[in-house]
């Protein structure tokens, strides 16, 4: 089913979220801080998506101009990762390179 993509990359981020949150903020701040943000965030984006999805097919787009749409926004997301993580490499690398010399 093509929601199924949303899961797949969102059980990808969840894996690596626990161990970044613990490092990213003091003990003081940990818990609020995250719960708050995380929550939010979760309740936002997660609440809007099958509003949004209802809208379109109330104002009459159709199903098969829906459906792939969330498919389409995960390769997106997907190839702008991708082309940070390259640009990131280039950029070490050169700098590797400047240091060196």
């Amino acid at each position: 089913h093509w929601i199924d993509s949303l899961s797949v990359d969102d059980r990808r981020v969840i894996n690596a979220q626990a161990s970044w949150f613990v490092e990213s903020f003091p003990v003081a701040v940990r818990y609020s801080g995250v719960g708050v943000g995380y929550n939010f965030s979760q309740a936002f984006f997660g609440g809007t998506a099958p509003l949004i999805a209802t809208a379109l097919l109330g104002a009459g787009v159709a199903t098969w101009i829906v459906a792939p749409l969330p498919f389409l926004a995960n390769v997106v997301l997907l190839g702008f990762e991708l082309f940070v993580a390259v640009l990131q490499a280039y950029i070490f690398t050169i700098l590797s390179c400047v240091y060196l010399n």
